[in-house]
C-alpha cells in the first residue's frame, strides 16, 4: 500500500503505521514526492485515497478519476461547494477514522462501466486543454476592461 506525497505530517503518519499490526504495517510504503511515477501508481491501485482536508478543487481527484479509480476522500474545506467533480468521490461523512474507513470500503468496491465512463468524462471536462483557453479569456477580458477605463 504505497503512500505518496511529502509534507509536515509524514513523521506522524509513519508513527501511526508503526503502531499497526506487523501484517499491515509491512505493507505500507512511504514513497515521498512522486512525479513521473504517478501513472504507474494509478495503474497499480485499487482505489485512490485522498486524505487532504483542504482540497476545494483537487487535481489529484481528477487524476484518480481519469485513471478510472474510485476515490475516497475526507470532507475538506470546500469539497461541498467545489463543483460537480466531487459527486463521483466517496466522501466520508465526517473526518473520523471510522467515517474515512467506510468511505474507503465503498471506494474499494469494483467500479462498473458506467462509473468508469462518468469518471473519465468528468476528468475530460477539466482537462488543461479546455481550462487554459477559458483562463486566458478571463484574463483577456480583464485586461481589455482595464485598458478601456
Amino acid at each position: 500500500m504505497p503512500r505518496a506525497g511529502e509534507g509536515p505530517s509524514r513523521a506522524a503518519y509513519e508513527a501511526q503505521v508503526g503502531r499497526l499490526p506487523t501484517s499491515i504495517a509491512t505493507r505500507v510504503v512511504f514513497l515521498g514526492a512522486v512525479w513521473g511515477e504517478r501513472a504507474n501508481l494509478y495503474a497499480s491501485a485499487h482505489c485512490f485515497a485522498l486524505g487532504a482536508r483542504k482540497a476545494s478543487f483537487s487535481i489529484l481527484l481528477l487524476e484518480g478519476l481519469a485513471s478510472g479509480l474510485r476515490v475516497a476522500a475526507l470532507p475538506g474545506e470546500g469539497t461541498a461547494r467545489a463543483g460537480d467533480h466531487w459527486s463521483l468521490a466517496e466522501l466520508a461523512q465526517s473526518d473520523t477514522p471510522e467515517a474515512y474507513a467506510a468511505a474507503l470500503e465503498r471506494a474499494l468496491a469494483p467500479a462498473d462501466q458506467t462509473y468508469l465512463a462518468d469518471a473519465r468524462a468528468m476528468a475530460r471536462r477539466y482537462d488543461w486543454g479546455r481550462i487554459v483557453p477559458r483562463i486566458r479569456d478571463v484574463y483577456g477580458e480583464a485586461l481589455a476592461a482595464r485598458l478601456m477605463s
